[in-house]
């Protein structure tokens, strides 16, 4: 809980498994051709992901009403209704556009907004979606749009995911714990605070750059990285001040002394085959 980092708990990233994330968004931006004669149908097809992480394919289907009007329908495989704003709604999802002039969309369905794409009955066994749909500004050539060239499709964009693995951790100088996964998905799942004293001098050393509460440093007060006098965290470093010289000089000193000891074994063989050799002539 990032509101609350009274109560820490320990951060264990062993215990976090894969990750799925559903659409709940479609971005379309496309070129209706303003030449088409009216009942001309263009296509649009995607795909979308439940709330298993399982894909479907969404088909869009424009079809030209009127000058500067077209109809958009969509179908989902693996579902069993597909509807407007809510399922359960009973109205098929089916949206008339219209155009201005200047070929940006003027309203949807009369508002400034197209409705919610709501599919339920997931063969998969998944929880029905809500999906909040964006053609573009009304207005503004930002979305959908009708010129006179031919269709085409500018972008299609959806936040949805399949299920994908946990493979590693990152910590930023905020001190938020982000798990990351291999589907490209990530998910904020710690916030590590920064203690602090109001005497810091005071606190008791132990082994090992360890430090303790004590009366002289007085309370610990756990803050946000960052606010107040607490600083920020620098992930992926060590900074020098916490690091043991004498354990380090300790450490380097045994290594020295058995690379020496395994370099004099070498060249104690060495002498030794040389022998062999001179008693052998």
């Amino acid at each position: 809980n990032p509101s609350d980092i009274t109560t820490p708990d320990p951060v264990r990233v062993n215990t976090v498994s894969g990750s799925a994330r559903p659409t709940t968004s479609i971005d379309l931006g496309l070129n209706l051709p303003a030449s088409a004669a009216v009942s001309d149908t263009e296509t649009t097809q995607m795909q979308v992901y439940d709330s298993l992480g399982v894909a479907h394919d969404v088909t869009f289907t424009w079809t030209k009403t009127a000058a500067n009007a077209w109809t958009v329908t969509a179908a989902a495989t693996g579902s069993t209704t597909v509807e407007e704003g809510t399922v359960g709604s009973g109205t098929p999802y089916s949206v008339n556009i219209v155009f201005n002039g200047d070929g940006t969309p003027a309203t949807f369905d009369g508002a400034a907004t197209p409705p919610d794409l709501a599919i339920g009955g997931w063969t998969s066994g998944a929880n029905d979606s809500v999906i909040s749909m964006n053609f573009g500004t009304a207005n503004t050539a930002n979305g959908i749009t009708q010129f006179s060239s031919a269709y085409s499709t500018t972008f299609i964009n959806q936040d949805g995911a399949q299920f994908g693995n946990f493979f590693g951790v990152s910590v930023d100088e905020h001190g938020i714990v982000t798990a990351l996964f291999d589907n490209g998905q990530s998910l904020k799942i710690y916030k590590l605070p920064v203690a602090t004293f109001s005497n810091p001098d005071g606190l008791t050393a132990k082994t090992g750059t360890l430090y303790l509460e004590s009366a002289d440093s007085g309370g610990v007060v756990l803050r946000d990285a960052g606010t107040a006098n607490a600083g920020k965290l620098v992930p992926s470093a060590l900074e020098a001040s916490t690091t043991d010289l004498a354990s380090e000089f300790t450490t380097m000193i045994i290594t020295q002394q058995a690379y020496a000891a395994s370099a004099k074994v070498i060249t104690t063989a060495d002498d030794m085959l040389s022998q062999l050799m001179q008693i052998k002539r």
